[in-house]
């Protein structure tokens, strides 16, 4: 009973140690994790760009539901979106400064990810395989034709060449 109670003691503690740890370790400060302020801003203002959103999809609503007169919405319509086009500014300036990817850059990304899913369709394309019996191209994992029904073994499985055979 007393080796028992001793065990349960022991993992309790070691629970209590392991759930605290986080909360034990000091946080040493180096100046790769120092805030930097304009990234700060960013994100401040990428939250409050959405609750402009928000607060112009619900004025919206409300006024459908005729829960707004029209000159109560067309006030708040405008106030807000006065906001929204002022923290778009700004994002628009911080993205900039902060270094976000400019158009060329972004154009040679599309390109590299378009060759890449290219250069996959073909791979995956070559290794299609086809019915020996009626032609037909076969999913990976099929055991008969879709086309003809034949049951797919060796003898009726030929694999397609990249010359499109």
């Amino acid at each position: 009973m007393t080796m028992e109670v001793f065990i349960v003691l022991i993992l309790i503690a070691f629970l209590v140690a392991w759930t605290a740890r986080p909360l034990m370790r000091r946080r040493f400060v180096s100046d790769a994790s120092t805030p930097n302020p304009q990234l700060e801003e960013l994100e401040a203002l990428l939250f409050q760009r959405e609750a402009v959103l928000h607060a112009l999809r619900d004025l919206q609503f409300d006024r459908s539901m005729g829960k707004l007169s029209e000159e109560d919405f067309r006030q708040l319509d405008a106030r807000y979106r006065a906001q929204a086009a002022a923290i778009l500014k700004r994002l628009d300036e911080l993205e900039q400064a902060v270094g976000g990817p400019s158009t060329d850059e972004d154009q040679a990304l599309d390109e590299w990810i378009d060759q890449a899913i290219a250069a996959l369709r073909q791979q995956r394309a070559a290794q299609a395989k086809t019915c020996t019996r009626c032609g037909a191209p076969l999913s990976l994992n099929a055991r008969f034709c879709a086309q003809c029904g034949a049951p797919l073994g060796l003898s009726h499985v030929a694999e397609r060449t990249s010359s499109g055979d």
